[in-house]
């Protein structure tokens, strides 16, 4: 079916489709999953202790917003790519009113 293409043009033609269709990519569906989920689990949405998974920042100068999360150093890729550390980076940089919406569809593009 796709012979004589390489990896390239089969990335191409993947893209293609996905403006055609208007739809987000795979990876950007799982980074708005776990922004939700991580909205959800620091406001105390679901019954899953924030402090056990996330370190908080203790100081007053995070800037951007009050809930910055600590990343810890992990030497296991199995916890390095763990739910609790994949989502720091991108949590971290949402600002304020993301952060502190009333509710998650308020927030629900995280662009």
């Amino acid at each position: 079916m796709f012979s004589g293409r390489n990896d390239v043009d089969l990335w191409l033609l993947l893209r293609q489709r996905l403006q055609l269709l208007k739809s987000e990519s795979l990876e950007a569906r799982r980074v708005k999953a776990d922004l939700i989920l991580c909205y959800k689990i620091v406001h105390g949405h679901v019954s899953v202790d924030k402090n056990d998974l996330f370190s908080f920042a203790t100081t007053s100068f995070t800037g951007g917003h009050d809930l910055k999360i600590v990343k810890n150093h992990s030497v296991v890729n199995a916890r390095a790519f763990h739910f609790s550390n994949r989502v720091i980076n991108h949590w971290n940089s949402l600002n304020y009113s993301q952060v502190h919406a009333c509710s998650v569809a308020a927030t629900y593009s995280f662009d």
